[in-house]
């Protein structure tokens, strides 16, 4: 009987090797459980990364606070405007919606095309300043200075230079403003349309800046401006 037992030990005991070499088996699902964590922790730092430009019209209700803000001007006065509504001051505010490079009534124009004058614009939110775009859409560009007007109408020049045809049209002039220590609540652009004697016609100008206001980021409505003057022909 002894024997017989002792010829089915190694059997025996090759089951229990077998059995304990077989626990390794469970590693996989373990491995399976966790990779699902890891790739959501990879997802959620790509989200993060790519968090868009806090833009005004997404942003209302928000406080955003330094956060980077572009936001198209919100009001506008001009020295002169051709008529009103066509051709004023007002329709520099909001975002660009001049089809293409020509005379269309969608752009400020000055009363008179060989003159000096100015087009100031302000903006619904105050911001440290870091960029202005000005989209012109006509003659392109006489524009020879340009000032960030602060909260308490102080005037900050950054941009000067000399009447000249733009080779593009539409054209924008971007101008980066660096070390600003101040907050801008409006641009001034002063051009000259006296050296080639055409019009300037603006369409739009974009205020870009890190916003650190604590009360929520406004989404102004469609301005109003009253004219200041009108008269002449664009043709």
């Amino acid at each position: 009987m002894r024997s017989r037992l002792l010829r089915f030990a190694p059997l025996a005991i090759a089951l229990v090797l077998f059995l304990s070499c077989g626990l390794p088996v469970l590693r996989p699902a373990t491995q399976t459980t966790l990779e699902p964590t890891v790739e959501a922790t990879a997802t959620e730092v790509a989200a993060a990364e790519s968090t868009p430009t806090v833009v005004p019209t997404e942003a209302a209700g928000q406080t955003g606070q330094g956060k980077q803000l572009r936001q198209w001007a919100s009001s506008a006065s001009a020295s002169s405007q051709y008529d009103d509504p066509e051709w004023s001051a007002n329709q520099a505010t909001g975002a660009p919606d001049t089809p293409e490079c020509s005379d269309y009534q969608t752009a400020w124009a000055a009363a008179s095309k060989d003159t000096q004058e100015w087009l100031e614009v302000g903006f619904a939110n105050p911001v440290l300043p870091t960029q202005i775009n000005i989209v012109q859409t006509y003659n392109p560009s006489r524009v020879v200075k340009v000032e960030l007007i602060d909260p308490n109408g102080g005037y900050h020049e950054v941009y000067k230079g000399e009447p000249k045809q733009a080779d593009a049209c539409p054209y924008t002039l971007s101008i980066n403003v660096k070390g600003a220590d101040y907050e801008a609540v409006g641009v001034r652009i002063s051009i000259d349309q006296s050296v080639i004697g055409q019009w300037n016609e603006i369409d739009a100008v974009e205020l870009v800046g890190t916003y650190g206001g604590s009360s929520p980021i406004v989404t102004p409505a469609k301005p109003t401006v009253e004219p200041t003057s009108s008269g002449g022909s664009s043709g």
